[in-house]
Formats: structure tokens, C-alpha cells, sequence
């Protein structure tokens, strides 16, 4: 036999065992982490954890409550990064887009941020809406499914 040819099996025969692995190691991954054998957190721990994290801000409450928005538009890493970042969440189905700026800090300072609640515009007019009528399009905002 040729020394490529033995190069080549040798190489063919780790290439077969690593997808082998690797195949494995995903099929194992996606029954460890079906819904079945993973206990979802109530809404109330959820919301304690929320609230215990000093770090998450008003952005990060509404996630964890209502879920990921639709679209996020954050500035905090734009270059060059404006003087004061925003947020701005949207979700589609109740029409929703919110706006953050960071809270605390000083002007200039980089990620990461607590984010502070500015406002709540309606999504088809563009006009800014008040916390009860975005509750009522968002009842998980407020922790009343």
C-alpha cells in the first residue's frame, strides 16, 4: 500500500468517527432537552428572578415575562457608538414598539446596560401610547397572563 493511500485511510477513518461522535452528541442533546423532561419555571419565579437581578433593567423584565420580541434595533454596539444608546423591542402581534435608554452610568459608557423604560409607541400609527393600553395588548408585561 502507497503512503498516501495509508494517509488517507487514517484520515477517512478519524473524519467517520468524529461525525460518528458528533452525531451522537446531538441526537443525546436533542432527547435531554426535549419539553418533556424539562420543568418549565412558573411565572412567579420567573419574575422573582427578574426582579433579583440587578442587571437586567426594564428590558430585560419584559423578556423574561412576554418572551423575546420580534425585533430588537439596539445602538449599544454601532460604531461609533452614539453618546446615549437606545432600545427599541417590537412586537408584532400586539402592535408594540418600546423604547429604552440606559439607566445609571455616564455618557460615553460602554455595554453592558441596565436598561430603563422610555416609552411605548403604537406599532401602525407611530404614536406614543400609555401603559394601560399597552398592558391591555400586553398582559404579560405586567405579570397578569
Amino acid at each position: 500500500m502507497s503512503r498516501n493511500a495509508i494517509i488517507f485511510s487514517i484520515v477517512a477513518a478519524v473524519v467517520f468517527v468524529g461525525l460518528t461522535v458528533g452525531i451522537i452528541g446531538f441526537i443525546g442533546m436533542i432527547f435531554v432537552n426535549t419539553p418533556a423532561s424539562v420543568k418549565p419555571a412558573s411565572d412567579e419565579s420567573r419574575i422573582a428572578e427578574a426582579n433579583a437581578d440587578a442587571n437586567l433593567g426594564d428590558a430585560g423584565i419584559l423578556e423574561l415575562r412576554c418572551g423575546v420580541p420580534d425585533k430588537v434595533v439596539d445602538t449599544s454596539n454601532d460604531n461609533p457608538r452614539p453618546p446615549i444608546p437606545s432600545r427599541l423591542d417590537s412586537y408584532k402581534k400586539p402592535g408594540l414598539k418600546i423604547g429604552f435608554v440606559p439607566k445609571g452610568g455616564h455618557i460615553g459608557d460602554p455595554p453592558p446596560y441596565r436598561w430603563s423604560l422610555l416609552g411605548v409607541v403604537d406599532s401602525k400609527t407611530n404614536k406614543r401610547i400609555g401603559m394601560d393600553e399597552a398592558v391591555k395588548r400586553l398582559p404579560c408585561w405586567k405579570g397578569t397572563k
